[in-house]
């Protein structure tokens, strides 16, 4: 028999998860490239959050349509079409003179890559069994897993031995050789007709666009205190009421039968929470490596290192741990590495050491896998063939607006908290501070404020940072409730789609 690997469908299978795992990378990859963009383009925190939460807003409102396209193009050429599509606009992204022009094209770059993952997904499921399939959805998983931790390590590389915008460019050669392996040895698969319901897609771009926007700006508007926040939310509720009437008369352009699956249902809302919380603990954490204690962009990449090494490692552990325990046993091990992680990095200071870093990276790591590769496999138990495309899409829907959310709170979180830090330590500064005394006798007054201006501002970050992950660590509370309401059983490591 061929070798495995060697086979046509898996080479196919290896270049659509090489170009899912590109998508993913680039929800993360801006990170660490955050001081350098705000520089390039003059903006603040808040306005470039925008440069990822509008990529991640754009892929995850068309995402859900992947059933929808796939049965109306054929998943060849949707794949065809949206390589080239995200491998065009991620030259575009790089091009970028201002923070609109990026918003823009990061907008395309979310709709070219969205169907990615899913499609990767879909293909797996169709084209393996058994054992087969098997090893093909833990790779799709390590994508899934590793994409937003390979992000800051690539990302540290590009930015501090090239520029920025090579976190861009880096996507061009990866889209160039899968576009090439699926033209030639991908079979399309059948098309029908299908119904296109633009009312029905109408209200879902509008309820989950505005919705975002108001997360994104509503801490600079002042949320609910300003009228053009108060419209923004109202229209998207409107927009989502109006996008499940739809659904309810059955002319939802997404199927959301789906829904029925008790495990699925659940599962959808578990990933979307733990989302939320990993964001909190990886969105800007290599910004504050930087920001925070002055490290190299380089370095600050590397020491993300060791999660993805973890990533690895926790795949290994979530197999081995399925042959012995029911699978909520399985998410509770899971959840209390992502506490202990959570812990060690809430008590970072000033002072830092390479092991605490280190040791809070590999525990993170290895939690994200066993969270992540147990709730695929329970999300998916009972979901019959016809429904793997849908329930792909709305999966890594919920994924996808899990961590645009978990951004959207981040950066709210580190700027309010950044000025109430602020305007505590600055309450410290007094003539009668014995440090203050010491630094006057050893520095002139305009040096002193300099200094202590700078001082400031540095443990105000840092304090702000900490306080984002202890709302990632306590947040767990959520996940650990949702994991009781799962159906009790086994896990399997296949991944039962048919």
């Amino acid at each position: 028999m061929k070798n495995f690997w060697l086979q046509d469908k898996s080479i196919i299978a290896l270049a659509v998860c090489m170009l899912a795992l590109a998508e993913i990378i680039d929800l993360t990859i801006v990170g660490v490239a955050v001081p350098h963009i705000m520089s390039s383009l003059g903006c603040n925190i808040q306005e470039v959050s925008m440069v990822t939460t509008s990529y991640i807003v754009s892929a995850a409102v068309v995402i859900m349509m992947t059933g929808f396209m796939s049965q109306r193009f054929g998943s060849k050429k949707l794949i065809l079409i949206s390589t080239v599509l995200f491998g065009g606009s991620s030259i575009l992204c790089g091009m970028a003179s201002s923070l609109p022009l990026m918003i823009f094209f990061r907008i395309l770059q979310g709709i070219g890559g969205a169907f990615l993952p899913s499609m990767a997904q879909g293909y797996i499921v169709a084209n393996f069994e058994g054992k087969e399939q098997e090893r093909m959805m833990l790779i799709m998983t390590l994508t899934m897993v590793l994409g937003p931790i390979i992000g800051p390590v690539l990302g540290g590389f590009l930015v501090q031995s090239y520029s920025w915008r090579w976190i861009f460019y880096v996507n061009v050669p990866l889209c160039a050789i899968a576009f090439v392996i699926i033209s030639l040895k991908m079979v399309e698969t059948t098309t029908k007709k299908v119904n296109f319901d633009f009312l029905s897609f109408f209200f879902m771009v509008v309820g989950f666009g505005f919705l975002e926007y108001f997360l994104d700006e509503g801490n600079s508007k002042d949320w609910l205190s300003s009228h053009e926040m108060l419209i923004i939310l109202e229209i998207g509720i409107l927009g989502l009421m109006f996008f499940l009437w739809r659904a309810k008369l059955g002319k939802s352009i997404v199927n959301l039968s789906v829904f029925s699956n008790k495990n699925f249902a659940i599962g959808t809302v578990y990933i979307f929470t733990f989302v939320v919380l990993m964001t909190g603990s990886i969105a800007f954490y290599a910004t504050m490596l930087q920001t925070g204690y002055g490290m190299p962009v380089d370095l600050a990449g590397y020491l993300c290192l060791p999660q993805g090494i973890s990533a690895l490692i926790g795949a290994g552990i979530a197999t081995v741990l399925t042959k012995f325990l029911e699978s909520r046993k399985i998410l509770f091990i899971g959840i209390v590495l992502f506490i202990l992680s959570g812990l060690m990095k809430s008590n970072f200071g000033m002072s830092w050491n390479y092991s605490s870093q280190i040791i809070s990276g590999i525990l993170l790591g290895t939690s994200m896998t066993i969270i992540f590769v147990i709730t695929l496999q329970i999300a998916f138990v009972g979901i019959s063939s016809e429904q793997s495309s849908d329930a792909a899409g709305i999966f890594n829907f919920f994924r996808n607006i899990g961590s645009s959310v978990g951004t959207s709170i981040s950066s709210i979180i580190i700027t309010r908290q950044q000025q109430v830090s602020w305007n505590e330590l600055s309450g410290h500064i007094s003539s009668f501070n014995p440090n203050l005394q010491q630094l006057t006798q050893m520095a002139s007054t305009n040096t002193l404020v300099m200094n202590a201006g700078q001082l400031i501002q540095q443990q105000a970050y840092i304090i702000a940072n900490i306080d984002l992950f202890y709302f990632a660590t306590y947040g767990t509370v959520i996940l650990i409730l949702l994991t009781f309401f799962f159906k009790p059983g086994k896990s399997s490591t296949v991944v039962h789609l048919h």
